[in-house]
């Protein structure tokens, strides 16, 4: 299996003042979201081999609200891409690492899993399909 570095995610309380100094500061394209279901809307930032994903809630009963109220701004998750994203779940289960979130569809029409941070050096990873 192959990896490469998707994106970084990084979260903020105002998705327009974070959106408006990293859009100015790279000058690069965006591509806004909106995901209702999980209460938060977010941009992507397309770097040239990897994405700024910026975050940000508008419900308080969410994930990502509490990871703002318990941590703060800043980096959330670090994504990667693997070439064989079910011989990854496999490799997973076989060693009995916790899944915290998936596997389920996300951004782009791919499928994603998050590894239990507790598992991975207090890191939250993101797996997504290539």
């Amino acid at each position: 299996m192959k990896f490469k570095l998707d994106h970084v995610a990084m979260v903020y309380r105002d998705l327009g003042d974070a959106l408006k100094f990293f859009k100015g500061l790279f000058n690069a394209p965006t591509e806004d979201f909106q995901f209702d279901d999980m209460g938060l809307k977010g941009a992507f930032i397309e770097l040239e081999n990897a994405s700024l994903e910026l975050l940000s809630p508008f419900r308080e009963d969410t994930a990502i609200s509490n990871f703002l109220k318990k941590r703060g701004e800043g980096i959330h998750h670090i994504a990667l891409r693997v070439s064989d994203f079910d011989r990854f779940v496999e490799f997973v289960k076989d060693r009995n690492l916790r899944i915290v979130d998936g596997p389920r569809m996300g951004a782009h029409g791919k499928r994603i899993l998050f590894l239990d941070p507790k598992e991975t050096f207090r890191v939250l990873i993101e797996i997504i399909e290539e």
